[in-house]
């Protein structure tokens, strides 16, 4: 006989928890949308809300930016498992070629992004909290395409000259 997994659901008491902490990010600049995001998501994934928690808990404007940057990571590994399909395993004698070319795409978004404001400016046009946007632009791995939809919405930049360069 196996063991029935109950799905995580705040208490009531949490929810009222959750909810102080996402009126603490509003007044700590956090853009609405991911605080709306993530309070949904809060309520039915007990690493969102623990995550909400160490954030409301912690002193370090440091620790708080990164513990944003892995709400941001939860939220997005989340719409994909609502549909958004992700490539296949990159060749091994391929990799040093993709990570350069990486690199190069990185270079010309943070150009494209500080040519319209910087960081800080793209961070509230597209509603990506500014340490997740500034995590995936100095982190080595390449971006998802729904996080480049959303810079070129944000900056009124056509698509293609973000994410098209990406099939790799």
């Amino acid at each position: 006989m196996g063991v029935a997994l109950i799905p995580f659901q705040t208490t009531p008491e949490q929810a009222l928890k959750a909810a102080e902490h996402a009126a603490n990010m509003k007044q700590e600049g956090i853009p609405s949308l991911f605080i709306g995001q993530a309070l949904v998501l809060a309520r039915v994934d007990q690493g969102a809300y623990e995550l909400m928690e160490l954030w409301a808990e912690s002193d370090s404007s440091n620790n708080k930016d990164e513990l944003i940057a892995d709400l941001q990571e939860l939220l997005d590994d989340h719409r994909e498992l609502l549909g958004v399909k992700a490539g296949g395993p990159i060749p091994s004698d391929a990799i040093e070629s993709v990570s350069t070319k990486i690199a190069e795409h990185k270079r010309k978004l943070r150009n494209l992004i500080d040519q319209r404001g910087g960081v800080t400016k793209a961070a509230r046009l597209t509603g990506i909290p500014q340490p997740s946007l500034s995590r995936m632009l100095n982190s080595g791995s390449m971006p998802r395409k729904s996080t480049l939809h959303r810079i070129a919405q944000g900056l009124e930049i056509d698509e293609s000259e973000i994410v098209a360069e990406w099939a790799i």
